[in-house]
């Protein structure tokens, strides 16, 4: 019978050890120093979400976190080199703002969509952001702060706010594909609000509406719309 340990201790940047195993070039069998470089090669780039576990854990795939919130706030702190990835592994129920200020890919752990609801406003002023099957529903929005978000077989439910863009407010640029928006509600740009460029690709676009303007789009910047059918 072979029996295999894994321990976990911490590790601190400055504090020698005998003996350091890893991958490569991190294998000493001599004295050496662990620097920070080091530990940030150790840290997670790619952080799963469960809103099923007990308690939140670090992050990883044995013991995920509870919210997306805990992902961001993850990905936001961290030092790691490399791309961030955050799976969503089943829906969520948030209960404080998002923000994501670090280029980071959300996507669902199967082919079916994870939806993302709650009271609150999801942020970004990443240069980058990309969803995949994820939706959102009854959040009070997507508000784009600058950089670029890239959402592929998304969706927003019934999201509003008491400003512009119902679904989406944008001062970047948007590029939706494969996405539905439907029953979403602001005081201008029921679903969408964009000062930017906003790119809509095979998007269905419904019944949403504004109490002052523009009851689908507000359109302060420039558009491209490939079969993007659009239902007031």
């Amino acid at each position: 019978t072979v029996y295999h340990l894994t321990q976990i201790v911490n590790a601190y940047s400055g504090i020698t050890t005998n003996k350091f195993y890893g991958n490569e070039p991190y294998i000493s069998e001599g004295q050496i120093k662990i620097t920070q470089a080091i530990l940030n090669q150790a840290e997670l780039t790619t952080i799963y979400v469960n809103k099923n576990v007990s308690a939140s854990g670090p992050g990883s795939y044995f013991n995920p976190v509870k919210t997306l919130k805990e992902a961001a706030d993850i990905v936001n702190a961290s030092t790691a080199t490399g791309d961030f990835t955050i799976i969503m592994q089943t829906n969520t129920t948030e209960s404080s703002n998002i923000e994501f200020n670090k280029d980071v890919k959300i996507k669902s752990d199967a082919s079916s969509k994870r939806t993302v609801s709650g009271d609150v406003t999801v942020t970004s002023s990443a240069d980058l952001v990309t969803l995949k099957n994820i939706g959102f529903s009854s959040i009070k929005g997507l508000s784009i702060q600058n950089g670029t978000v890239y959402m592929e077989s998304g969706s927003f439910t019934s999201c509003s706010t008491t400003d512009s863009g119902g679904a989406i407010y944008s001062e970047g640029m948007v590029t939706l594909e494969a996405c539905i928006i439907t029953g979403c509600h602001a005081t201008h740009g029921g679903a969408i609000f964009s000062k930017d460029t906003l790119g809509l690709n095979y998007c269905i676009i419904s019944a949403n509406y504004a109490t002052v303007e523009a009851g689908a789009l507000q359109l302060e910047g420039s558009s491209t719309e490939q079969k993007a059918t659009l239902q007031m």
